[in-house]
């Protein structure tokens, strides 16, 4: 059977419109401070460990000193990967769709020929290392080669789209109706529309914890380290120049990719050459 490249080429899209990494299977679980590795073939998040762990680096005393710090829930957070253009809902589309029109929370987009994804999040939580920057620094040798889970995003309504190709483009859109009794949410139900593309949605109870987007950083190449901090004594600390931590943005594993999800290679570019 061919490979399904869906839920890598969702990561990627929107990790390149957001910095966050798009994850197709929400209910499997990303902490904060979980380390390890992102699959190349699946863009699944594979842990290994977390800084959290009793036996990593007891000495910094990471769960006392730099905790995972909740942020304030937002009521609605929208990533709409490149070339998604932002439509109206006209009267011939409330006709069809009002149950999109009458939500809550709702939202419609146009992509071109070129494939697409969107991430819409109900009351979404963020999560993040307290005091990172001062963290951040010890942990260099520790997790080289490895990406951390610096911010989670997690929510108890999600819903997920990924376009397919299509000579027309494809037209998106999305509504989450909330029900309420006594100023209290209880449910919701999302309605969407796309004109070519397959969703995912989920909590329309209120019940359950998503976790749909979340950042990896991993830390800078030993040579980078050594030249930016020059050659330290034995017993001495470690002190980074003012605003480095040390650490950057965790590239994704893979080379670009084309609609399909698949990797571009450089054959591929000759045989494009000879197409033309």
């Amino acid at each position: 059977m061919p490979k399904d490249n869906s839920r890598r080429l969702f990561a990627d899209l929107i990790q390149q419109a957001s910095t966050y990494y798009g994850n197709w299977t929400p209910n499997q679980t990303v902490e904060v401070g979980d380390y390890g590795i992102l699959n190349r073939e699946t863009a699944e998040f594979e842990k290994e460990g977390s800084i959290y762990d009793e036996d990593f680096r007891p000495d910094l005393a990471i769960h006392d000193q730099y905790p995972v710090e909740k942020t304030e829930p937002d009521d609605q957070y929208i990533v709409v990967s490149r070339g998604g253009k932002v439509q109206s809902f006209d009267a011939k589309f409330g006709a069809e769709y009002p149950g999109i029109v009458q939500s809550t929370i709702k939202g419609r987009w146009q992509f071109g020929r070129g494939r697409g994804a969107v991430v819409v999040l109900h009351k979404p939580m963020e999560l993040v290392i307290k005091n990172r920057s001062k963290l951040l620094p010890h942990l260099t040798e520790a997790l080289q080669g490895k990406a951390l889970v610096e911010s989670v995003y997690k929510c108890p309504m999600y819903a997920l789209v990924l376009t397919q190709k299509s000579d027309m483009g494809s037209d998106v859109a999305v509504g989450l109706d909330i029900a309420k009794v006594g100023g209290a949410t209880l449910k919701g139900h999302w309605n969407y529309y796309t004109s070519s593309g397959v969703w995912r949605s989920g909590g329309e109870d209120g019940g359950a914890t998503y976790y749909p987007l979340y950042t990896l950083r991993t830390p800078k190449p030993p040579n980078f380290l050594a030249r930016l901090l020059g050659h330290r004594g034995p017993g001495e600390p470690l002190e980074m120049p003012e605003g480095e931590d040390g650490f950057e943005t965790y590239q994704p594993p893979w080379n670009v990719l084309n609609d399909e999800g698949e990797e571009y290679t450089p054959s591929d570019e000759g045989e494009a050459s000879d197409d033309e």
